[in-house]
């Protein structure tokens, strides 16, 4: 999984700071979820494997084994968290295949003419934010979490 993203000037992420600002402080912040919804945040997914793959070549063919074998694949974040959280490998039975981009978190091209990035789908935030900075961009939305 490789992610594109569209950067923009850091004047224009200033500014959508600015306004992100202003929009969220009118806005009630800081409401507790509670702790037992199945289907929404706090459900527990259980899986009988999980993969880590290193490299694309390593994804392709975790994919290409599960499929290969009718199991039920799902991937996750290096924090564990899975979009959307409605489905569950092999239906929580345990029995299927939970794929982690925990290792996939490379930044693989810069393009400063189209103001674009090219990174692994495993790429943190923070580390988006930083390697863009390197470049002279910056995210023209920053999500508040």
């Amino acid at each position: 999984m490789i992610w594109r993203i569209k950067w923009c000037s850091p004047a224009k992420e200033r500014s959508a700071v600015r306004a992100l600002r202003r929009k969220s402080s009118r806005q009630e912040v800081g409401r507790r979820v509670p702790q037992r919804v199945c289907g929404g945040a706090r459900c527990i997914c259980r899986a009988a494997e999980a993969a880590y793959p290193r490299t694309e070549e390593e994804l392709i063919a975790v994919v290409a084994a599960a499929t290969r074998e009718n199991r039920k694949m799902k991937a996750a974040t290096r924090s564990s968290h899975s979009i959307p959280k409605l489905a569950c490998p092999g239906s929580g039975s345990g029995d299927g295949l939970l794929i982690s981009t925990m290792h996939l978190n490379r930044t693989l091209k810069v393009d400063k003419q189209s103001m674009t990035m090219t990174v692994e789908s495993g790429v943190s935030l923070r580390q988006l934010i930083n390697d863009a900075a390197e470049a002279g961009l910056a995210l023209p939305h920053t999500p508040y979490w």
